[in-house]
C-alpha cells in the first residue's frame, strides 16, 4: 500500500512542504513506499495532511468519502512551535481526527504508559493539584474559531452562537462574571487563568494549558480533554488528566522525529500507524 504526504502551494508559508517531506522520509525509513505530493493530486491508501487550511480540509473530506486513513498535523498539545514560519516545537500527528478522543483508535481511555512518562518528563511538562473553583474570579469561554466552525458545519453553532449559549448556561449556573478569550485579545488567555475558577471551550489546545493548572475545564468538541470530568473526585481527576497529558506527550514530535522514523514508529506500538 501507498502513502502520500500533502503540500499546499496556496499556502502563504512552506510549513506544509516541510512537514510533508519530513513525514514522508520517516515512514519510508520504517518500510513503507511514502511521498510527498503537491496537492491537488489523487489520495493514496494512507495520506497525511497539516492543518486544515489552503486545501487541507479537501484532503480530509476526500479521504472520508474514499474510506481512506489520513493522518492529521499540526502544531503541537504541548510546547507547540514558536510561530507558523519557525521549525521548532512540536507537531501533533492525530489518526483520522483532529484531536485525539480515543487514543489506539478505538475508543480507548487514556492510560499511563512509561513512553509516555518518559515523554512528559522531557517536555518539563508540571501539573498543578486540582484549583478551588472558590478560589476563582472569573468564568472564561474560549469559542471556536471560524476556520474551525466551516470545518465542523453543520454540526457546530456558529462562533457567535456558541458564545450566547454557553455565556446565558454560564451566566445561570454560576455567580460570576462570565470572559470570552479570543486569539489575539489583548488580554491574552494565559493572562485570564489567573483568575479563573472554570474554563469552556470548542476545542482549543489552550484548555490543556487551563488543566495542566489544575482549573476545572469542559470542551465541548472533539479533544482529548473529553475524558476529563469536573465532577470527579479530585484524586480521580488528577489521576485521569495526568494519564491523557502522558498520552498527548508521546503522540507529537519535531519535525527530526518525523523525518527519522521516531514518530512512526512510536505510532505503530501504540497501534495508530500500520506495521
Amino acid at each position: 500500500m501507498k502513502g502520500a504526504s500533502f503540500h499546499y502551494p496556496r499556502a502563504p508559508h512552506a510549513l506544509s512542504k516541510h512537514i510533508a517531506v519530513a513525514f514522508a522520509k520517516g515512514a519510508r525509513a520504517v518500510g513503507h513506499d511514502w511521498f510527498a505530493r503537491q496537492y491537488p493530486d489523487e489520495i493514496a491508501d494512507w495520506n497525511t495532511t497539516y492543518g486544515i487550511l489552503h486545501g487541507g480540509t479537501d484532503v480530509i473530506r476526500h479521504c472520508e468519502e474514499n474510506k481512506k486513513d489520513f493522518w492529521y498535523i499540526d502544531h503541537g498539545y504541548l510546547r507547540r512551535s514558536s510561530s507558523i514560519e519557525a521549525r521548532d516545537g512540536y507537531y501533533r500527528v492525530v489518526k483520522n481526527e483532529l484531536q485525539h478522543t480515543s487514543f489506539a483508535g478505538v475508543g480507548g481511555a487514556p492510560e499511563v504508559s512509561e513512553c509516555g512518562e518518559r515523554r512528559l518528563r522531557e517536555l518539563g511538562i508540571t501539573l498543578a493539584p486540582r484549583r478551588n473553583p472558590a478560589d476563582g474570579e472569573i468564568i472564561v469561554l474560549v469559542p471556536p474559531t471560524d476556520y474551525q466552525w466551516r470545518f465542523y458545519t453543520p454540526h457546530l453553532q456558529r462562533p457567535e452562537e456558541w458564545v450566547r449559549v454557553w455565556k446565558e448556561h454560564c451566566e445561570k449556573k454560576f455567580c460570576r462574571p462570565v470572559v470570552v478569550s479570543r486569539k489575539g485579545d489583548e488580554i491574552p488567555l494565559t493572562k485570564l487563568l489567573d483568575k479563573a475558577s472554570y474554563v469552556i471551550g470548542f476545542n482549543s489546545t489552550g484548555l490543556l494549558e487551563a488543566a495542566a493548572r489544575g482549573i476545572f475545564v469542559e470542551s465541548t468538541g472533539p479533544s482529548p480533554l473529553f475524558w476529563l470530568k469536573s465532577w470527579d473526585d479530585r484524586k480521580t481527576w488528577e489521576a485521569t488528566r495526568y494519564a491523557i497529558f502522558c498520552e498527548i506527550a508521546q503522540r507529537q514530535f519535531t519535525l527530526g522525529e518525523l523525518a527519522t522514523g521516531l514518530a512512526q514508529t512510536v505510532l505503530r506500538n501504540v497501534g495508530e500507524f500500520p506495521g
